[in-house]
């Protein structure tokens, strides 16, 4: 199992702005909308360049940007 996160400061790098409230099931919170009107929320695939790998008790945590 691991996690993958991509901070707030690449996603508006790459033009993303979140907005709240506007996700479906399991998006509760919001998503982030791109200048191009895409969308990525809890569940959405998107292409990933790893910037860092941590472990920690187990987990797998892996930072990285858009590509």
């Amino acid at each position: 199992m691991f996690n993958a996160s991509i901070p707030e400061s690449a996603l508006r790098a790459k033009g993303y702005e979140f907005v709240e409230g506007e996700g479906g099931e399991g998006e509760e919170e919001g998503v982030w909308r791109g200048e191009d009107g895409g969308r990525i929320g809890v569940g959405s695939l998107v292409q990933l360049k790893c910037v860092k790998i941590h472990a920690l008790e187990g987990v797998l945590s892996i930072e990285g940007k858009l590509a």
